[in-house]
């Protein structure tokens, strides 16, 4: 079975890199690049394969190792939120 912690691991792993290709795509575009240049496609692929590879794995773990993961990073990233919110607002 695939822990909570490889689940977790994998989801930010494989959106991470969606992330990083959408960037480029997008410095890219702002930088002038012609389209042409660059592959239409790549964005949206970068996404549908990082949400594949996350369902798939999700499939292969049990429901509570699933549960446990998702629950956990809703916790870290709201936690994160919070304290970016709050040195954003007390410039």
């Amino acid at each position: 079975m695939i822990s909570t912690d490889s689940l977790t691991l994998i989801r930010m792993i494989t959106f991470g890199i969606a992330v990083v290709i959408c960037a480029a795509y997008a410095c890219a575009a702002t930088l002038g690049i012609p389209p042409e240049a660059l592959p239409h496609w790549a964005p949206i692929t970068a996404g549908a394969v990082a949400a594949a590879v996350v369902f798939g794995v999700n499939l292969l773990a049990n429901a509570s190792a699933t549960i446990a993961a998702f629950d956990e990073s809703y916790r870290a990233d709201r936690r994160t939120a919070a304290f970016a919110g709050f040195w954003g607002c007390h410039h």
